[in-house]
C-alpha cells in the first residue's frame, strides 16, 4: 500500500501519510535530507551539507593559508570558553591563533566574504586578551590591536572587530558576552 501515492510502498516509506518524504533507501534518518546531502543520515538532527559543507558540526567559511586552515563561523554565537569549546569539538585546535600579517589578511578574507552582519565580530584565541600564549598553545608573537587595546584587563577577551577600514583590528571585551568565532587548525 503508498498511502501518500508518492511511489514508495509503505514498508519503505519513512512517512506514508506525508508525500515529502520519501524512502527510507534515500533518507535513512526521514529528516527530509537525502542521505548523499546529509551529514549523518543516522541522526535526524545532523545538518545537511549546504548548510556544513565539511559535516564538522559548525556554519563556517573555510579557508586555507599555508597550512593552516581557519574558519570563520558568523551564524555561531556563544562565550570565549564555549566558543573555543566548540572549535575543538568540531575538530580544530580551538579558536584562532593568528601567527603573522598574511594570516592576519587571510582571515580579513574569510570574514569579508564569509556572511553575516559587520555586527559578527568574531572571538580569536586569546584569554585572556593579554596573554603571552594561543588557545593552542602558539606563542603570542604578532598582534593587530585597534589604537588603545587591549584595555579590559584579566576578564576580558580577544576578538576581531569588522569595523569600516576592513582591516579587523582586533578589541578586547568581556569573556562572558557572545559573539561569532574564528577557528584555526594547524
Amino acid at each position: 500500500i503508498d498511502g501518500d501515492s508518492d511511489g514508495v510502498m509503505a514498508d519503505d516509506d519513512c512517512d506514508d501519510d506525508d508525500a515529502s518524504l520519501g524512502a527510507i533507501s534515500e533518507d535513512a534518518d526521514c529528516d527530509g535530507v537525502l542521505s548523499a546531502d546529509d551529514c549523518d543520515d543516522s541522526d535526524s538532527g545532523s545538518t545537511a551539507r549546504d548548510v556544513d559543507a565539511d559535516c564538522d558540526g559548525l556554519d563556517c567559511e573555510v579557508g586555507v593559508y599555508l597550512g593552516a586552515t581557519f574558519a570563520f563561523c558568523p551564524y555561531e554565537s556563544a562565550t570565549w570558553t564555549d566558543s573555543n569549546s566548540a572549535c575543538r569539538a568540531a575538530g580544530y585546535d580551538g579558536l584562532a591563533s593568528i601567527l603573522d600579517a598574511g594570516e592576519q589578511s587571510h582571515v580579513v578574507g574569510l570574514l569579508n566574504s564569509g556572511g553575516g552582519a559587520t555586527t559578527h565580530r568574531p572571538w580569536i584565541g586569546l584569554n585572556p586578551a593579554t596573554s603571552t600564549t594561543w588557545a593552542d598553545g602558539n606563542a603570542v608573537s604578532y598582534t593587530y590591536w585597534a589604537s588603545g587595546e587591549p584595555n579590559g584587563g584579566s576578564s576580558f577577551c580577544g576578538h576581531m572587530n569588522r569595523d569600516a577600514d576592513g582591516t579587523g583590528t582586533w578589541n578586547d571585551v568581556p569573556c562572558g558576552d557572545t559573539w561569532s568565532m574564528v577557528c584555526s587548525m594547524r
